[in-house]
């Protein structure tokens, strides 16, 4: 899957947009806004390490539905994101709330697909 993603993004800075976008010089980051990333980039190290030790934890046949669980994360960072919108500078409107009700929906759908195939 990261494989994927980092070919996608590859694929990306074939238009010159993007590439001036990503390399253009961008204001200093406070010591606020350091502290924040990199604790959160420590906190998905985490993540991963977690994931994977819990992966090694199971059974041979559950493997893919824990790998499966990470597209949770995506209901959770919708609900955070309508909780704390204002905090987030997220855009909220009936729209975009029904896209991301649906592209949750998908996933969801997945999920269960996934899981019922393997029982």
């Amino acid at each position: 899957m990261r494989l994927g993603v980092f070919v996608f993004a590859l694929f990306l800075m074939l238009s010159k947009d993007v590439r001036q976008e990503i390399f253009a010089k961008k204001k200093a980051f406070t010591k606020k806004t350091t502290i924040v990333f990199l604790l959160v980039q420590i906190l998905g190290a985490g993540a991963v390490i977690l994931q994977n030790w819990s992966i090694d934890l199971v059974d041979v046949l559950y493997i893919s539905f824990v790998s499966a669980l990470q597209g949770v994360q995506y209901l959770f960072l919708f609900i955070f994101s309508l909780l704390f919108y204002k905090v987030f500078k997220e855009k909220i409107s009936k729209n975009i709330v029904l896209q991301k009700s649906f592209a949750i929906i998908l996933i969801l759908v997945g999920l269960i697909i996934l899981y019922y195939e393997k029982i």
